[in-house]
């Protein structure tokens, strides 16, 4: 049983194509179920994304949680209701591998992330994890294969009872480096 979480903001037209490539690649020989959080949305539209995907399940809250408590409020109702995988999903990621999910659950890993392909400035960019600076306190992504610090938040995939292990995301962080924070915990 894999729980897809994606977090919502006032973006329900690329929720939408987000849950639809999930859809499209979810394997016969496992329950995949998508967990939306509409994270204090004040669009209108958002509120409809059960009536366009009624097989969603539906996370409204009144006001925005930031990223990291608006992915923990579905993960504790996915593993309220049995989920053994966590897939945390950035709504406007589109899934194009046909063996994505099979990929995943093949992996030896607690936690592992697919590569990630984005265009920067009309660029291919590939994103592999990161690594940590500790010298410096920074970050950076890996665009070429090595062993990785952390992985994106992005497409983030994992047993859930790491989760559990490590109390999920820390919410002091709003938007940005609770992925990083939470695979450096979980190591």
């Amino acid at each position: 049983k894999v729980a897809v979480i994606l977090v919502n903001y006032n973006n329900p037209s690329d929720t939408k194509k987000s849950i639809f490539s999930v859809k499209k690649v979810s394997p016969k020989n496992c329950l995949v179920k998508i967990f939306v959080v509409n994270n204090g949305c004040t669009d209108g539209e958002s509120n409809l994304l059960s009536e366009d995907c009624p097989e969603i399940i539906l996370i409204n809250s009144q006001r925005n949680l930031g990223f990291g408590a608006g992915n923990n409020l579905a993960a504790k109702e996915a593993i309220r209701l049995g989920f053994e995988y966590l897939l945390f999903l950035n709504n406007d990621a589109i899934i194009v591998s046909e063996d994505f999910f099979n990929k995943l659950l093949a992996s030896p890993y607690n936690i592992t992330s697919p590569m990630l392909e984005s265009q920067i400035n009309g660029e291919r960019v590939l994103d592999y994890g990161g690594k940590v600076d500790w010298l410096f306190g920074r970050n950076t992504h890996l665009s070429t294969p090595k062993k990785a610090d952390y992985y994106s938040g992005a497409c983030l995939f994992m047993k859930s009872e790491v989760f559990k292990a490590v109390s999920g995301f820390d919410e002091k962080y709003f938007l940005y480096y609770e992925d990083v924070d939470f695979c450096l915990r979980a190591a």
